[in-house]
């Protein structure tokens, strides 16, 4: 389900995240690095709006992880991680609206050149 270099789009509902035999699979992770990489690209090439989109990208891309990471240690104890499962989804959601926001700003940037 990777359609962008950062792998941000994924599961996108609850259901989504367990296998044939209903047990809690863990989501594909959110490349870090690779986020990390936008935000730095922006801040060098872009505008004070890209770098800040960049930037708020980036916090989603954050906020993703230490929710994977809540809802990965609830389930190893015995926890009810819907809350944490809920928060992942719609930060990766958000991180992939941002992506497309700093790609749209960034052309536009460069097409007034």
């Amino acid at each position: 389900m990777r359609d962008t270099p950062t792998g941000l789009r994924g599961a996108s509902s609850l259901h989504a995240l367990r296998d044939a035999s209903s047990r809690p699979i863990e989501p594909d992770p959110i490349p870090e690095e690779e986020a990390l990489q936008v935000q730095v690209r922006a801040s060098i090439f872009g505008s004070r709006p890209v770098t800040e989109t960049a930037e708020e990208f980036m916090s989603k891309v954050r906020g993703f992880h230490v929710h994977t990471t809540m809802r990965v240690n609830g389930q190893r104890a015995g926890m009810n991680s819907k809350e944490s499962t809920c928060e992942m989804i719609a930060y990766r959601q958000q991180a992939n609206d941002l992506l497309k926001k700093v790609e749209t700003l960034m052309r536009e940037e460069l097409e007034n050149l």
